[in-house]
């Protein structure tokens, strides 16, 4: 009778713990909506914050947000209402999403493209997840994903087998693009393969908000050390970690980094002796 009793508190004692969570997450969202001058939403809190960050980081914002795996979209709905691109590209793999894309985001300045991008053209497999947020180009780890990703299940609902393009092609083909870039990839686990098909893509770039997953599922074949070396080969270097998630266990997962191009040192000419 008292394990009972006991249980019966742990599980009051996590649901009412829960529901407090839920009800400062709203909250938050909420006044940081009235104070942002935003209409209130059901926003993911974190990417809210990320957000603001990246309007007080990035003082002269490029009028062109690519966002690289726009998922459901809501990344680029805030982000016009945060900071006012002038043109969206949502560039998207899973094409049961795109629906839902242009349901959030109905302005005639976002362009929905349905494509799967890596280094080189090339037809290869996209796993579809249970959670949707997971699915991916990479393979993934079915023990991994079952130990320490509860929310997904281990076995894809899909593979479907796609042609991918590289982003400086996808780039090229879209009309009347002008202006820097901003550029989004949240791709799990296929950030630098995309980045390294992107060469004239980073010219234009100016801001860079990528995922790293250090504790990841994915047989990824590079290391947080080869992105923060390419990005930097290429002009940039890191403002900060603006965003993290921890798994279950406590191990920290993803992570989001923004990196700024690098300003270049101007020095004046020395005056002439008189």
């Amino acid at each position: 009778m008292v394990r009972f009793f006991s249980q019966l508190s742990h599980k009051l004692r996590t649901t009412v713990l829960k529901k407090s969570a839920a009800f400062y997450h709203r909250e938050r969202v909420r006044q940081l909506c009235a104070e942002s001058g935003i209409p209130p939403d059901r926003y993911p809190l974190e990417l809210l914050e990320t957000l603001l960050s990246i309007r007080a980081l990035v003082t002269n914002v490029p009028p062109v947000l690519l966002d690289v795996g726009a998922h459901r979209g809501i990344f680029a709905q805030l982000a016009h209402r945060l900071i006012g691109f002038r043109r969206i590209i949502c560039i998207e793999a899973d094409k049961d999403l795109v629906a839902e894309i242009r349901h959030r985001n109905p302005s005639s300045n976002v362009t929905i493209i349905c494509a799967a991008l890596d280094e080189r053209e090339s037809a290869v497999p996209f796993y579809v997840h249970h959670d949707r947020t997971m699915s991916s180009l990479v393979p993934a780890d079915q023990t991994i994903l079952k130990e320490k990703f509860p929310n997904d299940a281990p076995e894809p609902i899909a593979v479907r087998m796609v042609h991918t393009k590289t982003l400086d092609q996808i780039v090229e083909q879209i009309p009347d693009l002008h202006g820097s870039f901003f550029l989004k990839l949240d791709t799990q686990g296929n950030e630098l393969r995309i980045l390294r098909g992107a060469p004239d893509t980073l010219m234009r770039t100016e801001v860079i908000l990528t995922e790293f997953m250090f504790y990841s599922p994915y047989r990824t074949d590079y290391s947080f050390r080869d992105l923060v070396d390419f990005l930097s080969d290429h002009g940039f270097e890191c403002a900060g970690a603006l965003s993290l998630t921890r798994r279950p266990s406590h191990e920290i997962s993803a992570v989001d980094f923004l990196f700024k191009r690098r300003e270049v040192a101007t020095h004046s000419e020395p005056a002439a002796a008189a």
